[in-house]
């Protein structure tokens, strides 16, 4: 097998490079559904095929429909006269026009006939000049005058007699009804006058012409079972002709009638030495063709094999037939030994392609995974080849290299839109599947811009509108690409059903009835009715219109028996009961619902209705069948769950509850970050004390962890901030130490890499070694050109803290530099951070003697901080200045 050279030119590998170093989309689980799991319900995310541009493929054989038949050349030496006498002018200017017509100067020729006709009417030779002249406006496409002058040569040809009468007179009645044809007179009316022409003449040449003719006009006239008939008589007629059979054959491969065509042609390649060579090469081309369309294999493999001898020096050929016959039975290891054979570069490429295309129509994925070839047979499609790729990657679940080529397709595909799209798409496909948001906005986005006409556009409105609804931005926004879904799409319900649940959480409730009563009328084998009409009555019990809530909610328990989600159901049909005052109808429907769905939740809402009707012997049972619920296994993790969610939403104390119930019996693998957790919230909650011995023991036994080096940061900044650096310097060194060993593992991601360069910088600027500060904030800078995507998130951070190390190694025009970026771009300083930024600004000016520009930034100071402390000290900065400058 021919070894596929990846990439040869430089330009590539370059680009190959970036997209690789650029590529952290990593760790994508291979086993995950293809769903998008949502807090508003669960989306199929619908693979499509690829859909690419149409391409022509390499025709096994060209069968074109029978064109107009082209006028006869009539030269024959028989026509040529005998040289004239020297007396004879006239037939001196015939021998010129038929000297001029045989050697191809028609103009010359006619202007010959011409003199003839109009200076020698009484000679011989006007008769022979009128049908010559006739032929010659036959060629300048002077059809009206090239009639009439055909049918003054009949008239006056049946008042003598002369040389080849009978011969003239047959080809001027071709020409006429060939003339007649041509200008598309009626076939009907030719029709008749072509066979009574067929049966009066007797030269052979000409009888074969006229029944072509009649063939043409019987296709034209849609009589094509007289035309396939005359075509059998003709075969009968000349034996060894061999083009009638040919016509035929094409008759029935264009009416798609195999049947027929295999037929035929099993019959008439019995004797194949028949046929003329061109002639056999296609009909054995559309006999294979055929064969294959009926999965007649054994035959087209004995007409491949035949057509193989018959093409002993022209392999190519008879190879692509058995690929084709290969394709269709979708043995594709047969295909590449067949294609590897082939002589032609140009062939190969265009065959791989197709074939590459076909693989993934038939899902034969391994094919185009696996194969390898010189790059050079898929120069002029690389993209797509990548793409298909890719695709086959993504069927067979391998995510990460699907991904990974989905770019390089997208990359490459500068000229050809549709594969830049598809590859586009796709990616955004598996950014939804692991739930990458940040890059699956922006590629939407992206596509939405440059597809407006694309077929999928109400796929990308579709996500579009989730991915913001999940990031809880505008909801207005996911509205507006909502309603932008054409309503034949197949994303129709999906789109209702997301848009109710907007404004379910938005609290509309009239346009959350409005939206799933569409959903409930006019698709009622949608997958989202179930919870649709749950989430119908949930509007209607929050209009308070009770009744219509308990009555599709009594729709929904008829319509969908079982329940996929019964507990939901439960609950929103006892609360609605409850609203109403139906406290026995609401008793009755949890004591039959508890006999199969022993749900403590559930438990909890009967011992509420029962505590309102006074049941007390009730509130005994259902409290006993609570106590007889198997209790959790899964304590500790349940307990660390919840410390998590608590963590999370700031509410520290309790998580920390949680947290020291959690370590009694903690999760495999878990005790290390639950200990840093309690920590950590010991510090949040300033029990510093309790923090620094905890965080100190923790340290004894990891001090080069993710969570020590956070700890070892807290450590540091706790000191600092109690103005004791000469404790924090000892933990803020282990930090770099343990950050400059992560940074030279070669297999860091980039931005981990970025990251923790930025954190050695920011801590060498605490540890006030400066120079040091500066060298890694320079290498983060380097860093960051690489990474684009993350200059938002690094650049002005960057920069503050190589402003803060470049004035206190005195470098004060490196500062400024620094420092005048972050005071113009960063919006989000603080008003302490903004007045540090701005006085060192001011002391960097006035450091380099540039007064005014100095003045000008304290008075800016004084003008926004209305601290009367800061505006002494401002102030008294001010007049030093002055002092200094006058």
């Amino acid at each position: 097998m021919i070894k596929y050279i990846f990439i040869k030119n430089a330009k590539y590998l370059i680009l190959i490079a970036i997209i690789v170093n650029q590529f952290i989309c990593t760790a994508f689980s291979q086993n995950l559904e293809r769903t998008f799991e949502s807090r508003s319900g669960n989306f199929p995310i619908l693979i499509s095929n690829l859909d690419l541009p149409e391409m022509e493929k390499v025709p096994l054989v060209r069968v074109s429909p029978q064109g107009f038949p082209r006028l006869p050349d009539w030269r024959s030496s028989r026509f040529l006269p005998e040289d004239p006498s020297w007396l004879d002018r006239g037939g001196k200017f015939f021998k010129e026009g038929m000297t001029a017509y045989y050697t191809e100067r028609p103009l010359e020729a006619l202007k010959h006939f011409r003199q003839v006709l109009e200076s020698y009417p009484e000679t011989p030779w006007f008769v022979p000049s009128l049908f010559w002249s006739g032929q010659l406006l036959v060629l300048d496409g002077k059809y009206d005058l090239a009639l009439e002058r055909l049918k003054t040569f009949e008239r006056e040809a049946s008042k003598i007699n002369f040389p080849f009468q009978k011969d003239f007179l047959d080809r001027s009645r071709y020409t006429r009804i060939w003339i007649d044809l041509k200008q598309e007179r009626s076939s009907e009316e030719l029709l008749p006058m072509l066979k009574q022409t067929v049966e009066e003449v007797q030269e052979q040449g000409i009888k074969f012409k006229l029944f072509e003719l009649q063939i043409f006009a019987l296709q034209k006239a849609n009589k094509i079972d007289a035309a396939k008939s005359l075509l059998r008589q003709m075969e009968e007629l000349f034996p060894g002709q061999g083009q009638p059979t040919l016509w035929l054959a094409q008759i029935h491969y264009h009416l798609g009638d195999w049947n027929s065509l295999v037929q035929m042609l099993d019959e008439s390649l019995q004797d194949k030495e028949l046929f003329p060579a061109q002639y056999l090469d296609s009909l054995l081309l559309m006999g294979i063709h055929a064969a294959i369309e009926l999965e007649q294999f054994n035959l087209a493999d004995n007409w491949v094999r035949l057509f193989k001898e018959l093409s002993r020096d022209r392999n190519d050929l008879p190879l692509l037939a058995t690929i084709r016959v290969q394709q269709k039975l979708q043995d594709y290891a047969a295909i590449g030994t067949s294609w590897e054979q082939m002589n032609d570069d140009l062939l190969r490429s265009k065959v791989m392609r197709e074939v590459f295309r076909q693989a993934e129509k038939d899902f034969q994925y391994d094919f185009p995974i696996s194969y390898e070839f010189d790059e050079r047979y898929w120069l002029d499609w690389k993209a797509e080849g990548q793409l298909i790729k890719a695709h086959s990657f993504r069927m067979k679940n391998q995510r990460d290299e699907a991904y990974r080529l989905y770019q390089i397709s997208h990359a490459l595909a500068e000229d050809s839109p549709v594969i830049r799209e598809r590859a586009l798409y796709h990616r955004v496909l598996i950014e939804l599947e692991v739930k990458d948001y940040e890059r699956s906005e922006k590629h939407l986005e992206q596509l939405l811009a440059s597809y407006p006409e694309s077929i999928y556009r109400s796929e990308y409105h579709f996500w579009y509108a989730l991915v913001l609804h999940e990031k809880n931005l505008d909801p207005i926004r996911s509205l507006m690409a909502l309603r932008q879904i054409d309503e034949g799409s197949e994303r129709v319900d999906d789109s209702l059903f997301l848009q109710g649940r907007i404004h379910l959480e938005q609290s509309n409730w009239s346009q959350a009835v409005r939206v799933f009563r569409k959903l409930k009328t006019n698709l009622v084998d949608s997958p989202y009715l179930e919870p649709g009409l749950l989430f119908l009555a949930e509007a209607f019990f929050q209009q308070k219109n009770h009744v219509e809530a308990q009555a599709v909610l009594s729709e929904l328990r008829q319509k969908f028996n079982p329940l996929q989600e019964p507990i939901p159901v439960i609950h929103l049909q006892v609360r609605n009961l409850k609203a109403m005052g139906a406290f026995e109808e609401a008793d009755d429907l949890l004591r039959k619902d508890l006999q199969q769905h022993s749900d403590f939740s559930l438990i909890q809402l009967h011992l509420s209705i029962l505590e309102e009707l006074g049941d007390q012997q009730g509130i005994l049972e259902t409290s006993r069948l609570g106590l007889n619920l198997a209790a959790t296994e899964n304590q500790a993790y349940l307990h660390l769950q919840r410390a998590n969610a608590l963590y999370q939403t700031e509410n520290y104390a309790k998580a920390f509850v949680h947290y020291e119930q959690a370590l009694f019996s903690p999760p495999a693998g878990q005790q290390a970050f639950i200990r840093f957790r309690l920590i950590k919230i010991h510090y949040q909650q300033k029990e510093f004390g309790a923090f620094e011995s905890r965080a100190k023991a923790f340290l004894e036994e990891d001090h080069q962890s993710e969570n020590a080096n956070d700890l070892l940061l807290m450590l540091g900044t706790y000191h600092f901030q109690q103005d004791r650096p000469e404790k924090a310097k000892p933990y803020l060194e282990q930090l770099v130490s343990n950050q400059v060993l992560a940074v030279r593992n070669p297999e860091l991601d980039p931005v981990r890499r970025l990251e923790l360069v930025t954190r050695i910088g920011e801590q060498y600027n605490l540890l006030e070694d400066f120079q040091s500060a500066e060298q890694w904030l320079n290498q983060g800078l380097r860093l960051m050109e690489d990474l684009p995507d993350q200059k938002k998130d690094y650049h002005l951070r960057i920069l503050r803290e190589k402003g803060l190390a470049a004035f206190n190694q005195g470098k004060y025009n490196r500062a400024l530099s620094s420092d005048l970026k972050v005071n113009y771009l960063d919006k989000n300083l603080s008003p302490e951070q903004k007045y540090k930024l701005s006085l060192r600004i001011a002391q960097s000016y006035q450091k380099l003697k540039r007064y005014r520009e100095a003045k000008t930034i304290y008075q800016k100071m004084l003008k926004n901080n209305k601290d009367e402390r800061l505006q002494k000290e401002i102030k008294s900065r001010i007049k030093k200045l002055e002092e200094i400058d006058s």
